[in-house]
């Protein structure tokens, strides 16, 4: 093979090796930092639903989120929003097929201007683990807010969310979770700032 030929071929590879490094450590994550900033998913709440508990839960198995870690080029904001049905939906997007399962709800913490929901969310990307994730959903002014999510990892089962509340609306969450693997309880941390979990 000619020098020149290897060289060519040399500065496209290093080209391609330079791309996906910029896109996995400095594009995408940027881009999902700033996906946390862009509008949360709604769910309307009937009258009924803010009175009556059973009401309550048929509106969260089926109300709006957005996938984490997910972005989707339809989104105007970049988002992979869906909406659950019992429970459950499954999505498409050009690089994923998956699934996004509300296990259950974890904790409910009063706030000064609603009520926060803890819930255990669990996404399966296409792959064999599935991954949990405590979604924080805001209720008030008849809806109910899908603000964030924290990851706590695949081969996972959350235990419990203990709010630490310092005031009304900032808190502190701590939690715990039994990794499978390991067969040990290991703990997470949170911030909750104005409704939506800061990591």
């Amino acid at each position: 093979m000619k020098k020149q030929t290897k060289v060519i071929i040399l500065s496209v590879v290093l080209g391609v090796g330079l791309y996906l490094f910029a896109r996995n450590f400095f594009i995408q994550p940027d881009r999902q930092k700033k996906a946390q900033e862009y509008s949360p998913a709604v769910t309307s709440l009937s009258g009924e639903s803010k009175s009556d508990p059973m009401k309550f839960l048929s509106t969260l198995s089926n109300a709006e989120i957005i996938v984490p870690g997910i972005l989707d080029k339809d989104d105007s904001e970049g988002l992979l929003r869906v909406r659950l049905e019992n429970n459950q939906v499954e999505f498409f997007t050009d690089n994923f097929k998956g699934s996004v399962t509300m296990l259950s709800i974890l904790k409910t913490q009063k706030t000064v201007d609603g009520v926060d929901v803890f819930c255990d969310l669990i996404v399966n990307y296409g792959k064999p683990q599935d991954f949990h994730f405590v979604a924080l959903f805001k209720l008030a002014d008849n809806s109910l807010v899908h603000t964030s999510s924290f990851s706590v990892g695949s081969q996972a089962k959350i235990i419990e969310v203990i709010p630490e509340i310092n005031n009304d609306i900032n808190y502190k969450v701590k939690g715990s979770y039994l990794n499978i693997v390991a067969s040990e309880d290991k703990e997470f941390t949170f911030l909750v700032k104005n409704h939506k979990i800061i990591q």
